[in-house]
Formats: structure tokens, sequence, C-alpha cells
């Protein structure tokens, strides 16, 4: 745990550092006093200590994009990480038809149909998690992920399902094509809500 906060603080004013290392080990020092009181291992005591700090992690990231002025409150925070994970879920099913389309290519010597707008998909994911982690870039980050997400559920999830046999299956459901509109309208509704909550600190940035 000192390890992190001494990470985290790097960088920032010497007593601002100071005080955040010191207000930290009081904290730990008053749980390991609580947790001996009450009879805990020192096993136990230290598998709490690092529960603590992974649920605590992104609190002390905010804590600290706050003060250097990075325009990150804690909802922002969360709703960077929602995104960014989002992001990365479509660019493993991009990834996952990538591969696919090679395998295509190696067994039927020519390129993969359809294989095209998924490598477009992929490289559109990862520009738009780029732009996603600078302030002012992060509408257009937010836009670019969706317009990816739209590629990949309209084109990638299908190039899938020609060859993986769980997705085959599902495709044959009657409500198949619901269900896929369902999820571009949620990626529509989330990329585009995360873009307009952005914009006043972009605005701010500039």
């Amino acid at each position: 745990m000192g390890a992190w906060v001494r990470l985290y603080t790097r960088g920032l004013p010497e007593q601002v550092a100071d005080e955040r290392i010191a207000e930290v080990s009081s904290d730990l020092h008053d749980h390991a006093t609580q947790a001996q009181m009450a009879g805990v291992g020192k096993a136990r005591l230290s598998r709490e200590i690092a529960r603590r700090l992974v649920r605590g992690a992104p609190a002390d990231l905010t804590w600290r994009a706050e003060l250097r002025g990075l325009g990150v409150s804690l909802s922002s925070f969360g709703l960077l990480v929602g995104v960014m994970t989002n992001a990365a879920s479509l660019l493993a099913l991009s990834i996952a038809g990538i591969a696919r389309g090679l395998r295509w290519q190696a067994s039927q010597w020519e390129a993969a149909p359809g294989m095209i707008p998924v490598v477009i998909a992929a490289t559109g994911l990862v520009c738009g998690m780029i732009m996603v982690t600078r302030t002012r870039s992060r509408v257009v980050g937010a836009l670019w992920i969706l317009g990816a997400a739209q590629i990949v559920v309209w084109q990638g999830i299908p190039f899938l399902a020609t060859t993986t046999t769980v997705l085959e299956y599902v495709q044959r459901i009657s409500a198949w094509p619901l269900c896929m509109a369902a999820i571009a309208v949620g990626e529509t509704a989330f990329l585009a809500c995360a873009a307009l909550w952005w914009a006043p600190q972009q605005k701010t940035a500039a």
C-alpha cells in the first residue's frame, strides 16, 4: 500500500504528497491495530489491505487528477472507465474476427469476405481509446468509438457468426435482428451521452 501511495503522489507538491502519505499511513495503522485487537491473522490482514487498495485505486487516481487540474471528476472517471471497457470488449470481438479472417485466408488462399470492415473497426476503436484518454479530444474519441461500434455490431458480429457455432445458432433465432438493433441503439445512446457529458469539460480545457 505504501508503494502505491508514493507512486500516485509522485510529482505532486511535497507538502501535499507528505500529507497524503501520512494520512494513509495513519489509516493503515488504525486498521492494523483494530485487526490485532480482533484477533485477525497477518495473512487475512494482508488480504484486507490488498482489497482496500484495489477498491480505492480509482478514487486515488481521481484525487490526483483533480489536484493536477486534469478535469476528471469521480463521475467522469467512472464514465471514462465504462467507455474504455466497452471499447475494449468491442476490440476483443474485432480481433477475434480478424483472427478468423486470417485463418480463412490461410485455408482458402483468398481474402475472407467481410474482413475489411472488421479491420477498420479495430483501427477506429484503438484510435478512439487513445483520444478519450485526453480531455481535449475526449468527445471526438467517444464519437469515433461510436462509429466503430456500429461497424462491429452490424459487420463484425455477423462475420464471426459465419464460423462460430454458438453465434451461428443464435443468429438463427427470429429475434436476432431485434437483438442486434437493441445493441446498436444501446451503444449509440451510451457513447452519445458520454460525448455530451464530456463536451463542457473539453471547452474548459480548451
